[in-house]
């Protein structure tokens, strides 16, 4: 009944439905030394919000997350080679997902951010979730005018709104 939940060091793989249905845990770290997700193996978990993969874990099979309804954030690792769209069907809560730059999965991950619109953030392979988290919080969103100026006519011809990613310091 542990909400946080580290699977043990002797688990290489996560079987077919192992923690289904379970409405205990919230979050999970998957370590290193688990290569493989299977399929279902956490699915409809309802109240599991973050799942947090070790560099090491390589492939999530389909459904393995499916009806995960709380899940809001996802930190995928440089080790990971393949999951698929429907490995995390379902998930409609799903807010952030974190992929290392130059992932083999980078694809997926943007089909799935979009699918659930979701924020996409790119990480620097070596960094630590940690530490990945640290710097999203260091980092404001703060809407910023730029204003295009006409100098023939010192006159403003446009003004547009965008956002910008400015870092406190």
């Amino acid at each position: 009944r542990d909400k946080e939940y580290t699977l043990p060091k002797t688990v290489t793989k996560v079987l077919l439905n192992v923690f289904t249905k379970n409405r205990y845990v919230e979050k999970i770290l998957v370590p290193g030394n688990v290569v493989e997700i299977g399929e279902g193996a956490f699915s409809n978990c309802i109240n599991l919000k973050s799942v947090i993969f070790e560099n090491g874990v390589k492939t999530i099979a389909k459904n393995a997350f499916k009806g995960c309804s709380s899940l809001k954030e996802i930190f995928i690792p440089e080790s990971m080679e393949k999951f698929l769209m429907t490995s995390f069907q379902k998930c409609e809560a799903l807010k952030v997902i974190y992929v290392p730059e130059g992932s083999k999965v980078m694809v997926n991950a943007e089909k799935m951010a979009a699918k659930f619109g979701a924020k996409l953030v790119v990480y620097k392979p070596g960094e630590s979730f940690e530490d990945v988290v640290k710097k999203q919080k260091a980092t404001n969103l703060t809407p910023t005018i730029h204003v295009a100026i006409n100098t023939a006519e010192n006159n403003v011809t446009s003004a547009q709104i965008v956002k910008q990613s400015v870092e406190v310091k």
